[in-house]
């Protein structure tokens, strides 16, 4: 009998050993792109919180109601920061909602902060 392994078995071998590089390399990409929609989202979150402080030390009174807008590029990405601002009577105050979108993937994302400022 002939120790050593046959063409089959190293074939079979290769085929299996190739499979599972493809399902690692898989799960590894899956990561990687996870982990840029994390850092994107985290982003998108400091924007958002930046804003809404921008706005809450503002007077009331300068607190226009409506919609605005603005884009900012940090690359890759381009957010767009949005914000309406509405009055409240009872209690008398302003409600702020800022919204940051993004693209990522072919997907739109978005990350959401409101806080109500009274008068």
């Amino acid at each position: 009998m002939r120790k050593g392994f046959t063409l089959i078995e190293v074939l079979i071998s290769i085929v299996i050993l190739g499979i599972i590089l493809v399902a690692l390399t898989q799960g590894v990409i899956i990561g990687i792109r996870h982990q840029a929609y994390l850092e994107h989202k985290k982003t998108a979150s400091e924007l958002a919180q930046s804003k809404l402080n921008e706005l809450q030390v503002l007077p009331t009174s300068q607190l226009g109601d409506g919609s605005h807008s603005e884009t900012q590029l940090i690359s890759p990405i381009t957010y767009t920061v949005s914000w309406e601002i509405s009055s409240t009577s009872s209690p008398s105050g302003k409600d702020i909602q800022v919204t940051v979108q993004w693209q990522e993937n072919g997907r739109v994302h978005s990350v959401t902060l409101s806080t109500w400022k009274r008068d």
